[in-house]
């Protein structure tokens, strides 16, 4: 690099990453390894792994740096070769050595890049014991592993890779993620499957180190690969993975959109990693040593120079140099994409004249990010024109749907499209299952049943809310895009569940559901929620059907219409609450199951609570269905004051409470003047009548400052004008 540093570099870098060199070679003989294959070949003469003088060195000029920077986190990565050459143990000592040096002030991290060959569970348990995360380098299934990743003595590596990776799917707090480099002559969907399976915590797609002196495997014979498969990687991931977290399609995105590079390949930056090799030596980046021998060497070692001491070098002037605007070659100036590429990765623009070029993958970049900026366009403009279709006014008569009575052609409406997608859905699944030897009998032969049964009956099957949920985890599971439960938790398909599928297309289409131990029901809820047990809910069914008898006296319809859209009641507790505090939800993950309270002693909640309670979890569940098709809130706005909470809620929030508390408020008027009723209920329900009008009252005046669509102002006008009557 020259020496030529304008005086806008002068001044000190701030190292935040300590790369640490513990063992200087490797058991591995990876093809393109930047080590070991290209120009540097200075490893030969560093100790194979770092001895325990350096060690305490490096910790203290570590901890050192930490306190004259005033760092408040610093990241250790402990590199090599392959780390773990220098044992687990050494490594947790070596961790606690730093820390140890470390000022109060500062939070270290520590990670380890392995090639996961050698760790076994007892190397496991030492390192994640010892608070070191750990990231596996993997390029894909075997037969793409293989071509490049192979044992230093000959033989796949991949079977041992792949078994560190289950033993670290049990450790999740230490599995860190996966680096992969690109080969352009695998399958980019095939390798997404894969790695959606693996499903690593973050995920690094790597094009091969080269430069102009090495260029790209493969280039010369074919210009376009690497375009070519870049291209077709981001669209697989964009449209179908997108919940993987590809670093380097998540910089480009993030880059495009102005926001900072997590990543040196992308976009402008600054140097913040100081690599220290085995016999305590400073180096700049060491994927720089693809470019010539000596070219990381920072000429000082721990022995002999402090951290700041390298941090204000001249080669660390120049790399700082080099990720500026000032630079970038000439040519990179005037090029569209220079503010997301940033010329590229330094060590990708050298040649024998040195770093003033463009990265050699020029063309790789400049036709991903214009891809990728068109695919944004793109999709940002079709989003905006689906919203404004879904928010149109007009689609539906959303004051006939608001009223039970005049709802029935809108809810069939919106029942047979979200039938016509599930439905296919569930046919896939059961074919899929049907087929798959490796299913057990049963498996195969409830999935069987299934395909035997009547489109229109399975558009019902597919409609109801375990069902539901377990073809949406099928479908998630499919894209490699985990499903969430309400508890955060994912959720994972289970084919075994087709039998219970199976049964309930045997059983009556209008009978609601009560409390069945329904895996599918209960899985997206942990604690506070706790379903009853069959003793506790004993007394649940004659409670519901008391209820929906008095819900059918208040409107036959309204009944109609529960037993038709919220199928299934499932009995909870919450067990953080107050134990006299009845609570009733319902969840869109669940879409059709009312989770009800039945009250800490008997008397607790009578039937007229019961019904309310009935009726309010079934109109959220209506509006679910709703909006599904419909947007009723324009996106993106702040938390409002609610009349029925103590904190802030989201507009739909708002929205869903005033929409159930219309319905509230029919009702209770309904019981107010049923001369049937005691008159201590009708005295309760005359406040119920007050209250909710009240704060209905409240809710239209916060509602009128929301931004709600033209479908919102609708539904808003309708339940305004009911709530009057």
């Amino acid at each position: 690099m020259s020496t030529d540093v304008p005086d806008t570099i002068a001044g000190a870098a701030t190292f935040t990453t300590f790369l640490v060199k513990v063992a200087a070679r490797c058991n591995l003989s990876c093809d393109y390894c930047y080590m070991y294959e290209h120009a540097d070949q200075t490893w030969r003469e560093q100790p194979h792994v770092i001895s325990p003088e350096v060690a305490e060195q490096v910790a203290g000029r570590i901890g050192e740096y930490a306190r004259e920077a005033a760092l408040p986190e610093v990241l250790v990565v402990f590199h090599g070769g392959e780390p773990l050459l220098a044992g687990a143990a050494r490594l947790t000592w070596f961790r606690k050595l730093i820390e140890d040096a470390l000022p109060e002030t500062t939070t270290a991290h520590f990670s380890l890049q392995t090639n996961g060959v050698l760790l076994d569970d007892e190397r496991l348990t030492t390192l994640a014991d010892g608070g070191i995360g750990v990231s596996i380098s993997l390029d894909g299934p075997a037969t793409v592993n293989d071509r490049h990743r192979n044992l230093a003595g000959g033989g796949s590596s991949h079977s041992a890779v792949m078994d560190a990776i289950r033993r670290l799917r049990t450790r999740p707090e230490t599995f860190a993620g996966v680096i992969a480099v690109i080969d352009p002559d695998a399958d980019p969907r095939e390798l997404l499957e894969f790695f959606a399976e693996v499903d690593p915590p973050s995920l690094d797609l790597l094009l091969p180190d080269a430069n102009y002196c090495t260029p790209p495997p493969g280039r010369d014979r074919d210009p376009q690969r690497y375009e070519r498969w870049l291209v077709e990687a981001f669209d697989i991931w964009f449209d179908d993975y997108p919940t993987l977290p590809i670093r380097t399609f998540d910089a480009i995105l993030a880059a495009t959109a102005g926001a900072p590079s997590p990543t040196d390949a992308f976009g402008f930056g600054d140097v913040s990693l100081l690599c220290i090799e085995t016999d305590g030596g400073y180096h700049d980046l060491d994927v720089l040593k693809i470019t010539k021998p000596g070219q990381t060497n920072l000429e000082e070692s721990v022995f002999t120079s402090t951290v700041s001491d390298v941090a204000r070098s001249l080669k660390i002037r120049e790399h700082r140099r080099l990720l500026s605007p000032a630079g970038v070659a000439t040519e990179c100036r005037s090029c569209p994409v220079v503010d997301v590429c940033g010329g590229g990765a330094v060590p990708h623009r050298y040649s024998a004249d040195g770093f003033a070029n463009p990265t050699v993958y020029c063309a790789e970049m400049l036709t991903l990010i214009s891809h990728v900026r068109t695919r944004l366009h793109e999709t940002l403009e079709a989003e905006a024109a689906h919203f404004d279709r879904r928010g149109e006014s007009g689609r539906y008569d959303l004051a006939a749907f608001d009223k039970a009575a005049t709802a029935v052609t809108v809810t069939d409406s919106l029942v047979c499209t979200w039938q016509s997608e599930t439905a296919p859905q569930l046919a896939r699944i059961s074919e899929q299952l049907a087929a798959d030897d490796r299913q057990p009998s049963s498996v195969r032969a409830a999935a069987r049943s299934l395909t035997e049964v009547a489109p229109t009956e399975l558009g019902r099957l597919s409609r109801q809310p375990s069902v539901s949920l377990w073809v949406r985890a099928y479908e998630a599971a499919r894209r490699g895009q985990p499903l969430l439960g309400v508890d955060g938790e994912a959720l994972r398909f289970d084919p075994t569940y087709v039998a219970d599928v199976a049964r309930l297309s045997s059983e009556p289409a209008r009978e609601i559901r009560i409390h069945r131990p329904d895996p599918w029901l209960r899985s997206p809820f942990t604690a506070p929620i706790r379903f009853l047990t069959d003793d506790e809910a004993t007394t649940g069914p004659s409670r519901v059907n008391a209820a929906m008898e008095w819900i059918c006296r208040y409107d036959a319809v309204l009944a109609a219409e529960i037993l038709n859209l919220s199928p299934e009641v499932q009995f909870v507790t919450d067990e953080s609450a107050h134990p006299d505090k009845v609570v009733s939800f319902s969840d869109d993950v669940v879409p059709g199951c009312l989770f009800i309270g039945l009250g800490a002693h008997p008397g607790a909640v009578d039937v007229y609570d019961f019904a309310d309670s009935i009726i309010h979890e079934h109109r959220h569940q209506k509006l679910y269905l709703l909006e599904r098709e419909v947007d009723l809130i324009v996106p993106g706005q702040p938390f409002v004051p609610s009349p029925w909470r103590e904190e802030l809620r989201p507009p739909s929030g708002l929205l869903h409470a005033a929409w159930v508390f219309v319905e509230l408020l029919g009702y209770w008027r309904f019981v107010e003047t049923s001369s049937d009723v005691a008159a201590t209920v009708r005295s309760r329900a005359a406040n119920q009548v007050a209250v909710s009008t009240e704060r209905l009252s409240r809710a239209w005046k916060t509602l009128d400052s929301v931004r709600t669509t033209p479908a919102g102002d609708e539904l808003i006008l309708a339940l305004r004008e009911r709530s009057a009557t």
